[in-house]
């Protein structure tokens, strides 16, 4: 009703407000914001031993999220090595216009992209309300469910050129891993978070990922 230059003047009004706001009170990241097993700075733990707290999650979203994910991990990983294993008999069905080596690394990158995904969809919905990595995600400032993901959880499958991580040496990527090993930690999968570290394979994978 009072027009657009009203709204302006609100809208600036409620920037400077919230600007001072942050001013007084602070927005800080600790270790333990990236813990996924703790819910609050306060060190907390996210179990359903605490239910009813300000800002809690569900009590079916409770519970130990590197148990969840080394789960999920589990399940995906059995599901590649099926695929691997009818690569290695010839029985694998070819996708369109694919061979047998491009359809195996279509179908277990798809696999192990999606345990990134279900798990930073896990982490963000079992973390407080209050927890600031969350709340960086969530309103757009910065970072996202996977980076969430990545942090507390698992860092996921690494791609270079929109593939699993190929041959640097004599058939195979690093000499750490046999030669011809088709298995995803020898092909880029980081299962450990930045939170927990990398083994020094993995932190190359990521490292050639992100250049």
């Amino acid at each position: 009703d009072n027009g657009s230059q009203a709204a302006v003047g609100c809208m600036s009004r409620l920037a400077k407000v919230t600007s001072r706001w942050l001013m007084n009170r602070g927005f800080t990241i600790g270790i333990d914001d990236v813990n996924a097993e703790y819910g609050r700075r306060t060190g907390r733990k996210v179990t359903a031993d605490a239910p009813g707290q300000p800002g809690a999650p569900p009590a079916s979203a409770r519970g130990s999220v590197t148990a969840e994910r080394r789960r999920i991990t589990q399940e995906k990983y059995e599901v590649t090595q099926e695929h691997i294993r009818h690569y290695n008999e010839g029985t694998l069905q070819l996708k369109p216009g694919c061979n047998a080596e491009q359809t195996l690394e279509a179908l277990v990158n798809g696999e192990l992209g999606r345990i990134r995904d279900i798990v930073g969809g896990m982490c963000e919905e079992r973390l407080y309300f209050s927890n600031k990595p969350r709340i960086m995600a969530q309103c757009g400032s910065k970072g996202s469910a996977i980076n969430l993901c990545q942090m507390m959880a698992c860092v996921g499958q690494q791609n270079v050129g929109g593939q699993r991580i190929k041959d640097g040496f004599v058939k195979r990527t690093l000499p750490h891993f046999a030669k011809g090993s088709k298995e995803p930690k020898a092909r880029g999968f980081v299962e450990n978070s930045f939170y927990s570290g990398l083994q020094p394979p993995e932190f190359f994978f990521h490292t050639m990922a992100g250049r």
